[in-house]
């Protein structure tokens, strides 16, 4: 534990005693157009929390389309944002209660932006503890293996499936030709035909398309009030995520975040979560 400690230390820059600030949150007065929006596409994503209890959560994304770029992002998140902005924080119920999300319904923190800044690069804003982690990568090769039958309908469009390995998983897609977009939630990318429906091998990830229509609205990206931006890589992000339920406590202690575990100050090791199933595993 302490090697992987010093590990993440040496991963962020002089500014590990920075204090918190505010809650994680989008303030929609703080942000700028990068695009003109085409298509935008609604998904129902299934996802789950932790490998024990096998419960899962569910969150709606949003991938919008446009001319230049694209932009995938946490619909229940952007709302949760609006209903704290208006309210700035107060009047004693949380943005989770005034939108009526149910239990099970849990908002994704995670922004993807498919060629931006530049065409081919990949930019992936990611809040944990507090803090957004941002990286950029080139757009990812995927090696798909597309099986010419065609499959099933879904929301009236005839679909073809395909299998990918891709970063420790394996994923069954369903996408359909007769929408010309090389598009799909999350990363996923690279088959002809905008892709509607993917499941995760183990079962621990599926998204499944809710809505698709023409739209004209901006594509905008945001200004993160109330945390703390880190630039990292890809690979230093897959360490800190993994930490922030190994060991919550040294992430959030080297952020100068205090914890109090009982009635006395926490230390690192004190508390571990059950591991959380990442999408990337290498």
């Amino acid at each position: 534990m302490k090697k992987l400690l010093i590990l993440f230390l040496l991963l962020l820059p002089q500014i590990l005693s920075a204090q918190l600030v505010g809650p994680y949150l989008r303030d929609s007065k703080n942000k700028k157009i990068i695009d003109t929006c085409r298509y935008s596409m609604l998904y129902k994503y299934k996802f789950y929390t932790d490998t024990t209890r096998r419960y899962p959560f569910f969150d709606k994304f949003v991938l919008e389309v446009g001319n230049k770029s694209s932009r995938y992002y946490s619909y229940l998140a952007d709302q949760m944002d609006s209903v704290f902005v208006k309210s700035k924080g107060h009047g004693g119920i949380s943005p989770h209660l005034k939108l009526g999300l149910k239990s099970n319904e849990k908002a994704n923190y995670d922004d993807f932006y498919k060629d931006y800044p530049q065409k081919g690069l990949l930019t992936v804003c990611s809040g944990i503890l507090q803090r957004e982690f941002i990286y950029t990568e080139s757009i990812p090769q995927m090696d798909w293996n597309i099986i010419q039958e065609q499959d099933t309908i879904i929301l009236g469009y005839p679909c073809f499936k395909a299998e990918l390995k891709f970063r420790g998983r394996k994923y069954y897609a369903w996408f359909t030709p007769q929408i010309p977009i090389n598009e799909g939630p999350w990363k996923f990318q690279g088959l002809p035909g905008l892709i509607l429906s993917v499941r995760e091998s183990t079962g621990f990830f599926e998204w499944d398309i809710i809505e698709i229509k023409k739209s004209s609205r901006p594509i905008y990206t945001y200004a993160h009030d109330g945390v703390l931006q880190q630039k990292c890589s890809r690979k230093e992000y897959l360490k800190i995520q993994k930490l922030s339920w190994s060991d919550p406590i040294a992430l959030s202690t080297s952020f100068g975040q205090k914890w109090v575990v009982g009635n006395s100050p926490g230390k690192p090791g004190d508390i571990k979560y059950p591991p959380i199933p990442a999408l990337e595993l290498e």
